[in-house]
């Protein structure tokens, strides 16, 4: 009696032994995919991390470019309040011509 006891607790050990099993094998496939997963994502965050490195470059570059463009608007700006002081002045400037008619001095 104590073998056929020992027997069904066995049974019921491998029972319970093959349903864990089966939920280790099936947890070892879920960290499988998980450990593709983050390697995926580890390549897309460099690739990334990658692209805003490019973008922050390209951002200071347009900072400079910009910064050039507005001192050359600042130095046409004042070209051209130059230019419009200097039309203001030479139309405001007048020449007074006398012209005088009698007889001609001769200096000999």
């Amino acid at each position: 009696m104590d073998q056929e006891l020992l027997d069904g607790i066995r049974q019921i050990v491998r029972e319970e032994i093959s349903g864990v099993k089966d939920d280790v094998s099936s947890l070892q496939k879920d960290i499988s995919g998980l450990k593709s997963d983050v390697a995926e994502i580890e390549r897309l965050l460099d690739k990334n991390n990658h692209l805003l490195r490019v973008l922050r470059i390209e951002t200071d570059t347009n900072k400079i470019k910009m910064s050039i463009i507005d001192d050359k608007i600042d130095h046409l700006i004042d070209n051209l309040e130059k230019q419009t002081k200097l039309k203001d002045a030479l139309r405001d400037h007048h020449h007074q011509i006398v012209i005088e008619t009698g007889e001609p001095v001769f200096n000999d």
